[in-house]
Formats: C-alpha cells, structure tokens, sequence
C-alpha cells in the first residue's frame, strides 16, 4: 500500500486543505511569501527563453498546487496568465518546479508548457435519486456554457444493489426528456445489467470513450464547475500523469444552523468553505481525471467489487476502491496529484443505514453519516442544547 500524498491547493488569495482547523486560509505570511518568490522565478525563465521571442508580466497567478517531499525537497505546479510587453498577446502557462531541501537557494524549473485545453468527458454513475440527476444535470448544463467540448454520460443500473431504496423510477424518463430538450449537449445514457458498482459503471461507459479525450469520474451528488474542469485538462498529461481532486462535503445544513457557536450569524452560505460547512473529503479517492486510455489500462486490471464473508462473519473487500486504483497508477509509473479541489462540492444526503443488509457496507454508511453530520463544535452545541432542553 502507497501513502497518498497530500498536495495543497492555492490561488491568487487563498490556500485549500486543512490549514489550522480551516479548510481554506488567506494567501499570507510565509505561505505568500514562498509563492510569490517561485512565481518570480517561473517567469524569469519564460522570459529567458528564446524560442518564445517575447518579454511577459505576470496579470494573474491561477491554479496552484504544492507539496513536500523528504526526499525531492518542496514542488510546485501552478498556472500564470501573462502579457506580452511587446504587442500585448495574453498566454497561460502551467510551471512546474523544484525546490530541494539540500540546495535551499535554489530553485529548479523543471518544466513549462503552454496550456491546451483538451476535451473533458464526465462519468457519473447513477444512485438513483431523482434529485441527485436533476442537479447533475443543471450543474452539467452551466458549466458545458463555460466549457467547449464538454461530455457527461450518466450509467443506470437495472439493479439497484444498495440502493434499492432510493431508485425513483421516473428517473429515465426524466433523462431521456432532458436528452430529447437539449439535443445540441453531448450528454449520453447507458443503462447496465447489474447492481450498482461505481468502478463498474466507469469501466462499461469509458469503452466508448475516444481515446484523446479526458475522463473525469463522479458521484451523483456532486456539483462540480469550470474551474475544476480546467484544472482537470491542465494536470492530466497522457501517459505521464493522472489527477485525483478531492471534493469538500458538506455538513447537514440543519445542524449548521442550530449548533452555530454563539456570536455567529446562523444564515450563513450552506456551499462556503468553512470549518463550519464542511470538511475535505481526504479518505475519498473514487474521482479520477485521466486520459481515457491511461484510465483504461489501469482499470482494466481492476475485478469488480465482490464481497465475501468468512467464517467469523466479517465482509471481507475482494477487489478495488479508488485508493487501490491511486496505487494501480503508482505501480505503472504514473505521476499521481491528490489535492483538494474547490470546484468540487459534495452536496449534504439524509442518509438512512437501516435498510443496508451488507454489514461492510452498513458499516461505510453509518462513517459516511457520522461525518456528514456537523463540526465538532456544532455537535457539541447540539448536545448541550438537548440536554439542557431536558432539565428545564
């Protein structure tokens, strides 16, 4: 087993992941300072190469991620959009640099590249839930607006497994109206045989797939946009390097509210960032964003998800999950980026485990609910609040 390693995210103002109990923090201090000085370096590189036969100024620093390795020493790869000096021609670039621990002055430039953006095809497999399509559905129209080339194929399973319960059967027929309606999209439906098995779905649906394009994997309860869609085309690279973006999930809106500490305003936005709304889902590594190709390899030595149970009655996992798939791409070669992404939000599910009879499964809901359910300190104000409801 691999250690997923943890890149952060940051942008022009803010920087994303666990930060001081935060899970977004202002761009300030060491952390500006650091970046600020890398960025000045990416662009006098851009600025010393010939072949380009121009003098740039940075307009604005976009998409950024960084980690630290004991071995390489601090990396970078970020995106700046800059301005010729000459004739005024605007051009993103993505840099990727190295910082070892072992030459603190220096800094390598390891690579630069204009960025192309590529057609991205989103895999959804369905739950279901009606709600969860209709939302899927209107996030996917907003965004292919803002998206040239963007593709969504939504995998129904005839059996519903798990999610028996949920299946609202009006659910293709909304589908196929929303398809007849918008004609012009790139929106497609596939229907499996099976129960409901996330890799299943991506595997069946990525077999008529073109192979140049990019393949960015879902969950029906997601809300994702264009900014992650392009961070998606900028970080695949085919063959060379594959993206896991983690979403951020949101916490029981209800409980937001009623256990906001005191001196917090409750009608707070339910979608922000905050340790109050949310929390970065770093367990999960079921979003993949590859090229197809490079996707299909890997899950192709991947069996379906089979649960067996031994004699002392526990479900044992048989097969893969997404960190098995992260690990898959480690073993060929493959550069890996895990990093959270804010365009990426989990949206809040009333989770009922009752009806779930696999005890591993049971088990993953009730965790999923747990976390789901609020903030320490919301939970802790709930808590108090009943109690004290109780003695008056």
């Amino acid at each position: 087993m691999y250690e997923i390693t943890r890149w952060y995210y940051f942008d022009d103002n803010y920087l994303y992941d666990i930060i001081n109990d935060e899970p977004k923090v202002l761009l300030i201090g060491q952390w500006a300072e650091e970046i600020t000085a890398v960025t000045q370096v990416a662009l006098e590189y851009i600025n010393t190469n010939e072949i380009l036969g121009r003098t740039w100024k940075i307009i604005k620093r976009e998409n950024g991620y960084l980690k630290s390795d004991v071995f390489q020493g601090r990396e970078y790869i970020f995106d700046i959009k800059a301005e010729s000096m000459q004739d005024g021609i605007v051009r993103s670039f993505r840099i990727q640099l190295l910082h070892p621990f072992n030459h603190q002055n220096e800094v390598e430039v390891v690579s630069y590249v204009q960025n192309i953006q590529k057609p991205v095809h989103i895999i959804v497999p369905l739950t279901g839930v009606l709600n969860n399509a209709k939302n899927i559905m209107l996030v996917f129209q907003q965004t292919a607006k803002l998206k040239e080339g963007l593709c969504l194929t939504l995998v129904l399973f005839k059996k519903r497994g798990i999610y028996q319960q949920l299946f609202d059967p009006n659910i293709w027929e909304y589908l196929e109206n929303f398809k007849q309606n918008n004609k012009e999209m790139c929106f497609h439906m596939r229907e499996i045989n099976s129960d409901y098995n996330f890799f299943d779905g991506i595997k069946q649906s990525i077999e008529e797939i073109e192979e140049n394009n990019i393949i960015l994997t879902l969950k029906d309860d997601i809300e994702f946009n264009s900014d992650a869609i392009e961070n998606c085309q900028n970080l695949a690279l085919q063959n060379i390097r594959v993206y896991f973006p983690l979403s951020f999930s949101q916490f029981n809106p209800k409980n937001i509210e009623d256990g906001m500490p005191f001196g917090k305003p409750k009608n707070v936005d339910k979608k922000s960032f905050t340790k109050f709304t949310g929390y970065w889902m770093h367990n999960m590594h079921d979003f993949i964003c590859a090229y197809s190709d490079d996707l299909k390899s890997i899950l192709s030595k991947t069996e379906s998800l089979v649960y067996e149970e031994n004699p002392n009655n526990i479900f044992i996992e048989q097969s893969e999950n997404g960190d098995n798939v992260y690990n898959k791409f480690l073993l060929a070669n493959y550069k890996v980026i895990s990093s959270v992404e804010p365009g990426l939000l989990r949206l809040y599910n009333n989770i009922n485990c009752t009806n779930i009879r696999n005890k591993l499964d049971r088990r993953k809901c009730k965790i999923q609910m747990m976390e789901t359910s609020g903030s320490k300190q919301e939970l802790n104000i709930l808590y108090l609040n009943e109690n004290a409801s109780k003695l008056r």
